[in-house]
C-alpha cells in the first residue's frame, strides 16, 4: 500500500506528461470498449434482421439445397406443416417460400430475375421487406389473383412497365422444360435493398407453384422462434418429424452472416491491439522520462541501502496506477455515453438513407448494448500492458549508479 501511494504521488512531479499519458488510456479503453458495445448491438440487429427476413431460426431445405441451390430440390409442404404444427408452442410464425431463377419480359427489354413464392398473406406487413413504406405504388390487397405479381421498382424500370401492366416469365422446370406465363404488375417495392429491387419477382405461393409446375412442393420452411433460447429444444422436435428435409439452424442457412460477422471482430482486434501499441509505447516513454529526471533521486535511495527491487516497486506502481487511473476514467465515459446511446441511438438519417450489409437492411440509427466480457478483457490487457511498459522504466532506475547519481 505505501508504494501504491508513492507511485500516486510520484505520477504528479510532472502533471502534464502525466495527464497526457492517462489521456491515451482512457481514451484507448473508451474507444475500444464502446465500439465493442457498439458491436454486439450491431450484431445482434444484424441477426434479427437476417432471420426475419431470410431462413427464421431454423428452416427446412431438401439435403442438397445448400450445396447447389437447383430448383428441383424440393421438399414436400406436408412434411413440412408437420413440422410447423410440432413447433406452434415454440414458434412465432412459420413460412413456406420458393426460388425459381427465371426470365422476365415485356416489349420493352428482358432482364433476369429471381422469382419469390411466398404466402404472401402471413408475411406481408411480417416481414422486413414487406413493410408498408416499401410498397411505392398497388395494394397489398390485389395480390391474391392468379396472374398478380409484385416487382422491384429497379426491375420496373429497366422492364419499362408501371402498375397494371403485363410481362412474361420464362422458367425451367423440375423436368428441364421451359415454358412462360403472363403475369400483371399489382404492387411496386422498393426496400432499399439494390439486388432485390433491381432483380426480384414476388409471387403469392401459388402462382409460383403453377409457374414452375408443381403441387404441394416448396424449397424453404422458415421458422421463428419466440426465443433463440429455444433453438436446440426446436430443432430437435423438427428433426423427429423429417424424413425428406433436414433441419438447419440460422447460422448454418446464411453462413455469409456468420462470416460477416466473425470477419469483424477481427477487424476489431486489430484495431484494439494497434491503439494499444501505441498506448504502451506512450507510457513506456513517460516512464522513462520520470526515471530519467529522478536519477539523483534513485542514486541517494541506493546510497542509503535501498535494495533494487524496492525501487523496481516504485516504479512498477507508477505504471500501475497510471493504467488504473486511465481505465477508469475511460470506463466511466464509455459507461456514460453507452447508456445515454442504448435508449436514444446515433440517428444517421440525415447522412444515410438505409445501411446496407450483404443484402440486410439495417436501419440508419446506431444503437449499444453491453458486451461485459469485452470490457472486461479491454481493461485487464489494458492494465496487463501498462505493468510489462513499467518493468524497462524499471530495469532503468536500478541501473543508477549512487557515485554517478551523486557528483
Amino acid at each position: 500500500m505505501l508504494y501504491f501511494r508513492l507511485g500516486f504521488r510520484n505520477l504528479w512531479r510532472n502533471p502534464l506528461r502525466s495527464l497526457i499519458s492517462m489521456a491515451g488510456i482512457a481514451g484507448s479503453v473508451f474507444l475500444c470498449c464502446y465500439l465493442a458495445n457498439i458491436k454486439i448491438a450491431s450484431y445482434q440487429s444484424m441477426i434479427d434482421m437476417g432471420v426475419e427476413g431470410g431462413p427464421g431460426h431454423l428452416v427446412l431445405y431438401h439435403p442438397k439445397w445448400l450445396i447447389d441451390r437447383e430448383v428441383h430440390d424440393l421438399i414436400p409442404i406436408d412434411e413440412a406443416l408437420k413440422v410447423t404444427e410440432a413447433l406452434k408452442p415454440f414458434s412465432k410464425r412459420s413460412s413456406h417460400r420458393l426460388y425459381i431463377p427465371a426470365l422476365a419480359q415485356s416489349p420493352r427489354n428482358s432482364e433476369g430475375v429471381m422469382v419469390i413464392g411466398m404466402e404472401l398473406q402471413k408475411e406481408i406487413l411480417n416481414h422486413p421487406l414487406l413493410q408498408q413504406k416499401v410498397l411505392i405504388a398497388g395494394t397489398w390487397d390485389f395480390l391474391e389473383g392468379k396472374q398478380d405479381a409484385l416487382i422491384g421498382s429497379g426491375l420496373a424500370k429497366k422492364l419499362g412497365l408501371g402498375l397494371g401492366k403485363k410481362f412474361v416469365l420464362m422458367v425451367q422446370d423440375k423436368q428441364n422444360e421451359i415454358h412462360s406465363q403472363l403475369f400483371r404488375i399489382q404492387g411496386i417495392i422498393e426496400t432499399g435493398l439494390k439486388d432485390m429491387d433491381r432483380n426480384t419477382v414476388i409471387l403469392p405461393l401459388k402462382n409460383a407453384q403453377s409457374l414452375l409446375k408443381i403441387k404441394d412442393q416448396i424449397h424453404e420452411t422458415a421458422i421463428l422462434l419466440n426465443s433463440i433460447d429455444d433453438l436446440q429444444e426446436a430443432i430437435k422436435i423438427a428433426q423427429s418429424h423429417t424424413h425428406h428435409s433436414l433441419v438447419y439452424p440460422w447460422d448454418e442457412a446464411i453462413p455469409q452472416l456468420v462470416t460477416m460477422i466473425n470477419l469483424d471482430k477481427i477487424n476489431g482486434i486489430v484495431l484494439a491491439v494497434f491503439l494499444f501499441l501505441i498506448v504502451g509505447i506512450g507510457t513506456v516513454n513517460s516512464l522513462c522520462m520520470s526515471v530519467m529526471e529522478r536519477t539523483r533521486e534513485f542514486g541517494v535511495m541506493r546510497a542509503i541501502g535501498t535494495r533494487q527491487e524496492k525501487i523496481s516497486l516504485m516504479v512498477v506502481m507508477e505504471g500501475l496506477v497510471l493504467s488504473l487511473l486511465g481505465i477508469v476514467i475511460g470506463l466511466i465515459f464509455c459507461t456514460l455515453l453507452s447508456l445515454y446511446t442504448q435508449k436514444y441511438g446515433i440517428d444517421l438519417s440525415s447522412q444515410l438513407k438505409n445501411i446496407e450489409i450483404g443484402n440486410i437492411l439495417l436501419k440508419p440509427i446506431i444503437y449499444t448494448g453491453w458486451n461485459f466480457k469485452a470490457m472486461g478483457l479491454i481493461s485487464f490487457s489494458m492494465l496487463i500492458l501498462g505493468l510489462f511498459g513499467s518493468l524497462y522504466p524499471a530495469i532503468l532506475a536500478n541501473r543508477v549508479s549512487p557515485s554517478e547519481a551523486m557528483r
